[in-house]
């Protein structure tokens, strides 16, 4: 499977009850403090969606960055979340050298040939270059004695694509979303007095965005296979 490339750009849905232009100003304050702060010059120019009007696209940055330290292999899943601004997780981590301690820089390579077993010191099967980064956990922590299984376990300091997580930045106003997701709801265009039925709803994005779209004049029923996924729904419905 490609993961080579990560998606051009971000896509942001906008809380229907907002005002484009403010929110857009709001974030680009707030990106330029975030993107500062993990070290990085500039923020993305980010702007309005041409036709769909409550969108807001962020571009994704390329950063040409050296393979220049102790690889720290990670698995596929692992390596799609930090091509998208994911810092890596524990459960991903799969091969890292000896003596590898925590605050050592690693180069971080996700796995794309599916052969790495976890506990590996050394892997040469087929493999992609994702950024650089901080180790937070020591092998010994990960692999051994302690046997740490969640938690954050590098800190990517210089992703190759620069696409900066945001799921804590102005949550009551806007939504992390992919484009054909957020398509769904205006392809929809409920209108007053429907009665709506999602049966596959979590986490809730477009069950959020038909709420918004209906403006208190319809009905909306969203359902899923179990209660944890009915929890996410619950919890991205009261930040929007």
């Amino acid at each position: 499977m490609e993961i080579s490339i990560p998606p051009l750009f971000t896509t942001l849905r906008v809380n229907e009850t907002e005002q484009v232009d403010s929110v857009i100003k709001e974030l680009e304050a707030k990106l330029k403090i975030l993107y500062s702060a993990n070290g990085y010059s500039e923020a993305p120019v980010i702007f309005q969606h041409s036709q769909l009007k409550s969108t807001i696209v962020i571009p994704t940055l390329y950063q040409d960055i050296m393979h220049s330290y102790p690889p720290v292999i990670v698995d596929h899943g692992c390596g799609m979340a930090v091509l998208r601004g994911a810092d890596v997780f524990v459960p991903g981590i799969l091969c890292m050298p000896t003596g590898v301690q925590v605050g050592d820089k690693v180069s971080v390579c996700a796995d794309i040939g599916g052969s790495c077993l976890r506990g590996m010191t050394r892997y040469e099967g087929q493999m992609l270059f994702v950024g650089n980064g901080v180790m937070l956990k020591s092998r010994n922590d990960i692999f051994k004695g302690n046997n740490i299984t969640k938690g954050s376990g590098i800190r990517m300091e210089c992703p190759i694509f620069l696409s900066l997580c945001l799921n804590d930045v102005l949550p009551s106003k806007i939504f992390a979303q992919n484009l054909p997701s957020i398509i769904v709801g205006h392809v929809l265009n409920p209108q007053e007095g429907d009665i709506v039925l999602d049966m596959c709803a979590a986490p809730g994005g477009k069950t959020s965005h038909i709420v918004s779209l209906l403006r208190g004049r319809g009905r909306l029923v969203a359902v899923d296979r179990s209660s944890s996924k009915v929890e996410k729904i619950k919890q991205n419905a009261a930040k929007l």
